[in-house]
């Protein structure tokens, strides 16, 4: 018993924060059913505070991309690129402005919909336990064309 104490905590402290995470992120509402995006993306004036921040990392950032065009956003630790790509996908909701996807606002959209034509490759690249395949899939069905094509 006294040997498995710590690792009793360490699940304790974890399930603790996973459920703050879960608890401060936002409900998704009902959504109308869009079309499938073609990809144009807008960041119109976003304003973004971090969860659990009191400064913002985003102010007024305004761009717009076309269906196709490749950018790559960089800068220096800290200034803001990962809170933009966050935003982006509408993970972290913006305090001000709006993302939009072929005009429409992302928070129209249902996660599970625009998840499937979004490609997002983060700083630290991480797996979930289980095959490569399964990763690419997101654990959903596995279809081997659509997992070599990606």
């Amino acid at each position: 018993l006294i040997a498995s104490w710590k690792s009793y905590k360490n699940t304790k402290e974890s399930y603790e924060r996973l459920d703050k995470f879960l608890h401060d992120f936002p409900v998704e509402k009902d959504k109308l059913s869009l079309p499938d995006p073609r990809g144009d993306i807008a960041c119109e004036a976003i304003s973004l505070i971090p969860p659990s921040a009191k400064q913002p990392s985003l102010i007024g950032v305004s761009f717009t991309l076309d269906a196709g065009d490749m950018c790559a956003i960089i800068g220096p630790s800290a200034a803001g690129k990962s809170s933009l790509a966050r935003a982006m996908l509408g993970i972290w909701p913006v305090a001000h402005g709006v993302v939009r996807v072929d005009s429409a606002d992302i928070n129209q959209y249902y996660s599970d919909a625009l998840g499937g034509f979004v490609g997002y490759l983060p700083q630290d690249v991480e797996l979930f336990e289980g095959t490569i395949a399964e990763n690419i899939a997101r654990f959903g069905e596995l279809d081997s064309t659509a997992v070599v094509e990606a």
